[in-house]
């Protein structure tokens, strides 16, 4: 078993290196099926472009 990092308060998100929408739309579900949140808030790095909800 592993933990998120800060998973417990913030909820998921995932850095791409290019916008994949039918990944993105993968990632998007995957956090539900393990009752975890996603994390809707900005992107962490100030290079990060948004490509959708925590991508």
């Amino acid at each position: 078993m592993t933990t998120l990092h800060n998973g417990e308060s913030g909820g998921v998100f995932y850095y791409l290196n290019r916008p994949e929408p039918e990944l993105q739309a993968v990632l998007r579900e995957l956090p539900g099926r393990y009752g975890v949140p996603l994390h809707a808030g900005e992107a962490e790095h100030p290079s990060s472009s948004w490509n959708g909800p925590s991508t």
